[in-house]
């Protein structure tokens, strides 16, 4: 399996979007990833916390 360094992948994925264009993002699209972020967020937040002696 192929493994893609972090930093590489953090300059990829702003490239690809900045090529797409902010005016082909709809502001349906953007509350669809912001909800999606804010949920992953948290989910993982609470996983990391919600343990024996989490926090």
């Amino acid at each position: 399996m192929l493994r893609v360094p972090g930093y590489l992948v953090a300059f990829l994925v702003p490239a690809a979007v900045w090529a797409a264009g902010l005016a082909d993002i709809s502001n349906r699209d953007a509350i669809n990833g912001l909800k999606e972020a804010l949920t992953r967020g948290s989910h993982a937040a609470v996983a990391r916390l919600g343990v024996e002696n989490g926090f």
